[in-house]
């Protein structure tokens, strides 16, 4: 089902060049699966499309009063960091923080989203750059804003100063041969200074006590990849930012000893069918409600949520079994998959009444809602299938299998009656 890409931003001197997705590929992910190969394809829309909505926020803040570096200043330390380091910088572009904050900034200025003064979440921008040019090693200096005396740096972790000021206020990020210096005001009113050298650690490799100064991003290990463990970046849920909220070392250690044995449940099953995943593509774990080990878990997930505006990045509340984390991993990146072919196809035309049935919730969803839960099910229903002939998990399987297949089926037949399916729609 070839269709066109959005049109990626160009200088004057270059002519804007749709793309199109070959059939192999749409016929992979409306299956619910996708190869490798088609997963880099939804990445490559996805950076097209944060570029285009990236340059509405560049033109709509231009001009906005700020006691910080202007958005143009902050836009050419980000490029001159792209082009000493185009691999790092593309990172952070298509980190999902970035793209929830893209598009909640989008939504202060249209005026249907609230938060703080609009000049300080605009100013990601100038952190974004800050965290551009420490892992390009350029030289660099920004105005940037302090939250309670922190600066949280995307991909990296949070700088402090010795005794910041309360609230919000203004600092000097200074940036050479990746190394920070911020320079701020104190609660006493006098200047404060810290360096540190940021960088982002593996869960068991962390310090075993915060340093005051700087507290790292810190991932989870799948083979060479690293995952974040993300408990500190304001835009990590998803929506409007919130303040940071710091795992416990022992809890931190914890979700590494989970996600190694859900990465081991994963690995029993290969191939691009429906409800195989390879963890390694995951963008961000975004631990939910829990900051020490007790009381125990829950062996199910009981809270679990993704967002189309963060591609790849899942809030889960950490459950006991591997199983359970296993199921909500596929299940979320199911529904990740889902909103990035949105982002390239008219999928069916949602008038948004939420009028329909679905048989996993007791509320009445609208249609998109109804498409996404029969694509989440579909991989959960492949998930399930692929481990019937496990003798540790076959009984359990075959009731989740049957329950999810007849669950899908159901809602798919909604939706091809609804009569709302556009032509991509009713081929996936």
């Amino acid at each position: 089902m070839p269709a066109h890409r959005p049109e990626v931003p160009v200088t004057n001197s270059e002519r804007p060049r749709p793309f199109r997705m070959p059939e192999p590929l749409f016929a992979e992910l409306a299956a619910g699966g996708g190869s490798a190969r088609a997963l880099a394809f939804l990445d490559q829309g996805e950076r097209a499309r944060r570029l285009l909505l990236l340059r509405t926020v560049l033109q709509e803040i231009r001009d906005l009063p700020t006691p910080l570096s202007p958005a143009p200043e902050a836009w050419r330390v980000f490029k001159e960091a792209a082009e000493r380091a185009p691999e790092p910088v593309e990172g952070l572009l298509l980190a999902p923080t970035t793209g929830a904050w893209i598009a909640h900034t989008l939504r202060r200025i249209h005026g249907t989203a609230t938060g703080p003064h609009l000049w300080a979440e605009a100013a990601r921008l100038n952190t974004l750059a800050v965290a551009a040019s420490l892992r390009a090693g350029t030289e660099a200096s920004l105005r940037v804003p302090l939250e309670d005396g922190a600066l949280s740096l995307p991909g990296l972790g949070l700088a402090r100063l010795p005794d910041g000021a309360a609230g919000l206020s203004a600092a000097t990020a200074s940036t050479r041969a990746g190394e920070l210096t911020l320079t701020g005001q104190g609660r006493d009113g006098r200047r404060s200074v810290m360096t540190c050298r940021p960088a982002s650690v593996p869960v068991l490799g962390a310090p075993p006590a915060d340093d005051p100064r700087w507290l790292p991003l810190r991932t989870l290990t799948v083979g060479s990849a690293a995952v974040p463990l993300e408990d500190l970046d304001p835009y990590r849920d998803l929506d409007g930012p919130v303040p940071p909220a710091r795992l416990d070392a022992d809890e931190a250690v914890a979700w590494q000893r989970l996600f190694d044995e859900a990465v081991a449940v994963l690995a029993t099953a290969q191939g691009p069918g429906p409800g195989r995943l390879d963890p390694a593509v995951i963008r961000a774990v975004v631990p939910w409600a829990r900051t020490g080990l007790l009381p125990p878990p829950p062996p199910d997930v009981r809270v679990s949520a993704s967002s189309g505006d963060s591609f790849g990045a899942m809030v889960i509340a950490r459950p006991s079994s591997p199983l359970a984390l296993a199921e909500a991993l596929v299940h979320e990146f199911q529904h990740s998959k889902l909103a990035a072919l949105i982002h390239l196809f008219p999928l069916l035309r949602d008038d948004r009444a939420e009028r329909y049935y679905a048989p996993w919730r007791p509320d009445p969803r609208h249609l998109t809602g109804l498409l996404h839960g029969a694509y989440a099910f579909t991989g959960v229903a492949g998930f399930w299938r692929d481990r019937l002939s496990d003798p540790e998990h076959g009984e359990t399987a075959a009731y989740h299998f049957a329950l999810r297949r007849t669950q899908s089926r159901l809602v798919v037949r909604t939706l091809l009656t609804s009569g709302r399916l556009t032509e991509a729609g009713q081929a996936l």
